[in-house]
C-alpha cells in the first residue's frame, strides 16, 4: 500500500536521523576534548589550508551522495529514474573515497547529512496530504493521523538540523561575541528559525482537518 511505503520511509529517515545525530554528539564531545581546540580563535590566527579545505568539502559531499544514493529507501522524496542513472554512474567513481568514522572530516559529513536527511519538501507535504485523503475517505482515520504525525516529527528534525553547528563555528562565535550578537539577531538565532518551523508546523496541524 502507498500509504505503508511511505510511512516506512519516513520512519526510516527518521531512524537514520537519530543515529547520525547520536554519532555526531559523540564525535563533537571527543574533538572538544582534543587539546588545543579551547585555544581555537585566541591568539592564533583562524587559518586554514586551502587545498585541505578543498579536500575536506570534496570528501564530504562525495560520501553524502554514494550514501544517499545508496539508501533508495531512507530519503524521505523519491528519486527519479533519470537520478537514479546519474547517482549509479558517478557512484562507481566515489567507491574509493569514503568517510569512515574517526577520519578527521566525519563532524562535517555528518552535519551535511543530518541536514540533507531532515529535508522536508512542499512536495512532499502535497503528497502526503493526498495520501491522507484517501485514507479519510476509507474511514482509515488512525492510519491517516499516523502518518501525518511521521510527517510532523520531519519537520522538527529539520528545525534541529538547522541549528547545528561544528564545534569550530561554536568555539569560534564564543570567541568573538560581537560577531556572535550580529548573527544570532538574525539568521542563525534558533528563536528566528523556530518562528518560521511553527508557522510551517501550524500549517500542518491544519492539514489534518483538510482546510481549504
Amino acid at each position: 500500500m502507498a500509504c505503508d511505503l511511505k510511512s516506512n520511509q519516513i520512519r526510516q529517515t527518521l531512524e537514520t536521523f537519530s543515529k547520525r545525530t547520536l554519532r555526531l554528539k559523540i564525535v563533537q564531545h571527543s574533538k572538544r576534548a582534543m587539546p588545543g581546540m579551547g585555544d581555537f580563535g585566541g591568539d592564533r590566527n583562524f587559518e586554514l589550508d586551502s587545498e585541505q579545505l578543498s579536500m575536506s568539502n570534496a570528501s564530504a559531499s562525495e560520501m553524502s551522495q554514494s550514501n544517499r544514493s545508496g539508501r533508495s529507501s531512507s530519503g524521505f522524496s523519491e528519486t527519479s529514474k533519470k537520478s537514479r542513472r546519474v547517482e549509479s554512474s558517478k557512484r562507481k567513481m566515489r567507491r574509493k573515497r569514503v568517510v569512515k568514522e574517526g577520519s578527521p572530516f566525519e563532524e562535517e559529513y555528518l552535519l551535511e547529512l543530518l541536514k540533507e536527511d531532515a529535508k522536508c519538501t512542499e512536495e512532499d507535504k502535497t503528497a502526503v496530504k493526498s495520501l491522507m485523503q484517501v485514507l479519510l475517505y476509507f474511514g482509515m482515520v488512525k492510519e491517516s493521523l499516523q502518518i501525518h504525525g511521521l510527517v510532523e516529527k520531519l519537520i522538527r528534525a529539520q528545525l534541529e538540523a538547522e541549528c547545528l553547528l561544528s564545534v569550530e563555528q561554536e568555539q569560534f562565535l564564543e570567541k568573538q561575541p560581537e560577531v556572535r550578537a550580529d548573527l544570532f539577531q538574525a539568521e542563525l538565532a534558533r528563536h528566528v528559525k523556530e518562528a518560521k518551523y511553527k508557522k510551517q508546523l501550524d500549517e500542518w496541524e491544519n492539514a489534518k482537518c483538510f482546510k481549504h
